[in-house]
């Protein structure tokens, strides 16, 4: 059997349509070291994510979205191979050089968690759920393929995954993330967001969702501030509301779908963010389409 080579960083970015951080070059490169037969596979010891196709297979063509839920912002990298699990860059602006990435872990119909504002430190709070929250058990290959991780990419693992987990989410805020319902956090230009009127909303909580609904004047508020303006305002009311209704949306007819859509695409748009806009509604009409 013919080994292929890792793909190089410009080979990834092209695959991906955007520059992938160095250190995400640098896990494929340790996962084709480490299982050359099968390196989309090498963290399964580890229980860390099979490696998305698009890294994986050069010949796969992408088809721009994985769940009908998933935030736009989230370019899946990997799959957590239960319920649909799934991890991904968060890319608001497509980046101009190489940088580091946060990255979420994402599950259908439950939302998404920040797990690190870089790969190291995603490395880091990911091992200390799997070794301190359910410690495995241990395996000469676990330890083979867990030291390589630790060493490629100098990785402490923390005592208190949530504690962590906490600190992570802590950290993104004050870079000027804006809370999102899907639990990702959006950054938005200053004069594009009124971040106190966004504060007064009253959002139902996520585990009553099924029993309180958010007023449809909040969409009607989101349109009004595109058309002012100020798309950070409506992207993180239509991105709020799209997340929240989301399910209910399929037995009403898919409006809500429909129409929140067409308002993160303007702001989208109005925000510069091109590649978002074709997504959201790439990942809508896919959704209307196919998902019963």
């Amino acid at each position: 059997m013919i080994r292929s080579p890792a793909p190089t960083h410009q080979e990834l970015s092209g695959r991906f349509g955007f520059l992938v951080p160095l250190s995400y070059h640098e896990l494929i490169s340790l996962a084709f070291e480490l299982a050359p037969l099968d390196p989309w596979n090498a963290f399964d010891p580890i229980d860390l994510f099979s490696l998305h196709v698009t890294a994986a297979n050069p010949d796969f063509e992408y088809p721009g979205h994985d769940y009908a839920d998933t935030p736009v912002e989230v370019q899946v990298i990997g799959w957590t191979g239960t319920d649909g699990g799934h991890y991904g860059f968060l890319v608001d602006d497509l980046p101009e050089k190489p940088q580091e990435l946060p990255i979420v872990e994402c599950y259908p119909n439950d939302g998404c968690r920040v797990f690190g504002l870089n790969l190291p430190e995603f490395l880091a709070v990911f091992l200390a759920e799997q070794y301190i929250e359910e410690p495995p058990e241990e395996t000469p290959e676990r330890r083979r393929v867990m030291q390589a991780v630790i060493d490629r990419f100098d990785v402490t693992i923390p005592g208190d995954f949530e504690a962590a987990l906490a600190e992570v989410w802590r950290k993104r805020r004050m870079h000027g993330a804006i809370p999102t319902a899907d639990g990702c956090g959006v950054i938005l230009p200053e004069d594009t967001v009124d971040r106190s009127y966004l504060d007064s909303i009253d959002w139902p909580a996520k585990d009553d969702i099924s029993s309180t609904l958010s007023p449809p004047r909040l969409l009607d508020e989101a349109e009004r501030r595109v058309v002012a303006d100020e798309p950070g305002t409506a992207l993180v009311i239509a991105r709020n509301y799209r997340q929240l209704h989301y399910y209910d949306d399929w037995k009403e007819g898919r409006i809500i779908i429909r129409r929140t859509s067409e308002i993160m695409e303007q702001a989208y748009t109005a925000l510069g963010r091109h590649h978002l806009a074709k997504k959201i509604r790439d990942q809508t009409e896919w959704a209307v389409n196919n998902v019963q």
